[in-house]
C-alpha cells in the first residue's frame, strides 16, 4: 500500500525499506513530499490492486512516527488528518463529516503494529456504543477523547434490571485473575483440579441443568473431557472459548453456566496503546532465573524474563493496568452475557459461575471462596462418611489409617468433617455415639474430587430462586 502510493507521487524513494530508512533520518525533502496533498483520479484506487485510500495518510503517519523518538518500549507513533475519498459522485466529501484521523504505530523493526482510522466527531450531535461492555482505553482511541460520555442508566438501575427484569445472577468464584491464553499462563494459572471440583459440584447440584461451560481455546478439549466425565452429553456443542462469545445465544436459556479463567491479550496489545496515547510505561521484569540475567534461550538472549502477575512501571504504570484490564473484562463480561438472553420471558432466570475476578464488580451478586479440593487423607474419610450412615472421628480413624503409611491423625478427620459442616452437606450429632462420643453423618451428595463452599446451595436451593 505504502510503496505503491510512492511510487503514484513519484517520491524520492519507493521501497519500504529506503522510506524507512530515510524517514528515520527525518529527509525534508521525503517529508514535503508526502504531506503534499496530491490530486487522484478515482480510477487509481479502484484499478491498482495494491492502492488504498487510506495509503496518503497511512504513508503520513508512518513518517512522523518514524521520524519521531521512540518510546521506552522502543515504538513510534503518529498520527495523520485524511479527508476520506468517496469514490462515487455524491455531495457527502464534506470535510466535516468525511475527515478521520489516521493513527499508526511501528516496532524498532520497522514493522507496521497497529493502525486506528479514527472518524472526526466533533460535528455529531451523538454517537451511540452498540457494544455492551467496552474496553474503555481502546473505545477512547476509536472515537476520540473530547466526547461527553452520558449513562442512560445508573449502576442500581442496571444491576435491578438484570437481576429482576433480565433474570440473570453472577456468583464469584475466589479473587484471582486466572489468565489461561498461553502456555505459561495454563501451567501457572488454570487450575486443572479446582475446574474439575467446580464442573462436578455444579453437576451434582443442579444435575441436568448445569451443562453449558466457557473456558479459554487452550483449556477447552480439556474442560470437554471433564464434563465428559459427569456425564454430560455432547460437550463439544455446550462450550465456547473467550473470543467467539460475542452476540452468540446458544446459552440463552440455559439455567445455569460456568465461566471460567480469562484471556490475555499479551503485552503487544497494551505497549501499542501506550504508544498511540503517548503514555509512559514498560512491563515489569526480572532477571531470568534460567541464566541469572546473561541471556538464554529461554528469555531469548535478553536476560529478562515477565515478571509474574502482569504489572507496569512507569508514571503512566496505572493507565497500562487499566488497558490490560479493560481487555479482560470485555471478554469475561461479554461470556457471562451469554445467558438470559430473554429479558421478560417468565421461568427463564440464569444463575452463572465466574471462576475469574476479571469480571465486572457491577455484574457480580455474590463471591465466594475457590474450591476445597480434597487431599488424599480428606478423600478417604469422606470416603467413609459416604459408606457409613453415621460414624465418629474414632471409627473413621481407625477405618482409613491403614492405607497411609503415616498414619492418619484423629485431628485430620476432625478437621475434614468440620469443613464438611462448614460446607453445608454434613452434621454433627453430640454424644450420640458410644461411650458419648459425637456422631457424623453427610445430610447432602458430595462431590468425588472437592466441594464448594455455598451451604445455601449444597442445602439444594433451587437456581430459579434469587440469590
Amino acid at each position: 500500500m505504502v510503496t505503491a502510493w510512492l511510487k503514484h507521487i513519484d517520491a524520492y524513494v519507493k521501497t519500504w525499506e529506503e522510506f524507512a530508512v530515510l524517514a528515520r533520518e527525518g529527509l525534508d525533502r521525503l517529508e514535503d513530499t508526502v504531506e503534499t496533498d496530491h490530486d487522484v483520479e478515482p480510477e487509481w484506487f479502484i484499478k491498482n490492486t495494491e492502492a488504498h485510500t487510506l495509503a496518503p495518510a497511512i504513508t503520513e503517519a508512518v513518517y512522523k512516527a518514524l521520524s519521531s523518538p521512540p518510546d521506552d518500549n522502543e515504538r513510534h507513533s503518529a498520527t495523520a488528518p485524511h479527508d476520506l475519498t468517496r469514490l462515487e459522485e455524491i455531495n457527502a466529501n464534506d470535510f466535516r463529516y468525511s475527515r478521520t484521523r489516521v493513527t499508526v504505530v511501528i516496532d524498532k523493526d520497522n514493522r507496521v503494529q497497529k493502525v486506528w482510522n479514527t472518524p472526526e466527531l466533533g460535528n455529531a450531535r451523538s454517537v451511540i456504543c452498540l457494544d455492551a461492555w467496552p474496553s474503555m482505553p481502546e473505545f477512547h482511541q476509536n472515537v476520540g477523547e473530547n466526547l461527553e460520555l452520558k449513562k442512560l442508566m445508573t449502576e442500581g438501575e442496571r444491576e435491578r434490571w438484570r437481576r429482576f427484569e433480565r433474570g440473570l445472577e453472577v456468583v464469584q468464584i475466589g479473587d484471582s485473575a486466572r489468565p489461561a491464553g498461553s502456555e505459561y499462563a495454563v501451567k501457572h494459572y488454570f487450575n486443572s483440579e479446582e475446574v474439575r471440583v467446580v464442573i462436578e459440584w455444579l453437576r451434582t447440584i443442579f444435575d441436568e441443568d448445569f451443562r453449558a461451560v466457557i473456558a479459554p481455546s487452550r483449556v477447552e478439549e480439556e474442560v470437554q473431557e471433564m464434563m465428559r466425565h459427569v456425564e454430560i452429553e455432547d460437550p463439544d456443542e455446550w462450550t465456547m472459548h473467550h473470543g467467539e462469545e460475542k452476540s452468540r445465544g446458544e446459552f440463552s436459556e440455559e439455567p445455569v453456566g460456568f465461566v471460567t479463567n480469562c484471556i490475555d491479550p499479551g503485552d503487544d496489545y497494551v505497549l501499542d496503546l501506550l504508544a498511540a496515547q503517548g503514555l509512559d510505561a514498560t512491563p515489569h521484569t526480572v532477571d531470568c532465573r534460567d541464566c541469572g540475567g546473561s541471556g538464554c534461550q529461554k528469555c531469548g538472549g535478553t536476560g529478562e524474563r515477565r515478571a509474574r502477575g502482569r504489572g507496569f512501571e512507569g508514571p503512566d504504570a496505572d493507565k497500562a493496568q487499566e488497558i490490560l484490564d479493560g481487555l479482560r473484562a470485555n471478554h469475561t463480561n461479554q461470556c457471562v452475557g451469554r445467558w438470559a438472553r430473554k429479558p421478560g420471558q417468565e421461568g427463564v432466570r440464569s444463575l452463572v459461575f465466574v471462576r475469574t475476578d476479571t469480571v465486572d464488580d457491577i455484574l457480580v451478586d455474590k463471591t465466594i471462596p475457590d474450591p476445597w479440593v480434597f487431599g488424599d487423607k480428606q478423600q478417604a474419610a469422606i470416603d467413609y462418611l459416604r459408606k457409613h450412615p453415621k460414624t465418629t472421628l474414632k471409627e473413621t480413624k481407625e477405618g482409613i489409617e491403614t492405607q497411609f503409611d503415616s498414619g492418619v491423625a484423629k485431628e485430620s478427620v476432625r478437621e475434614t468433617f468440620k469443613k464438611l459442616i462448614e460446607h453445608g452437606v454434613a452434621e454433627r450429632s453430640e454424644g450420640t455415639g458410644a461411650y458419648g462420643a459425637d456422631e457424623y453423618r453427610l445430610t447432602s451428595s458430595v462431590p468425588e474430587h472437592g466441594l464448594v463452599k455455598y451451604p445455601e446451595l449444597n442445602r439444594r436451593k433451587s437456581p430459579t430462586d434469587p440469590l
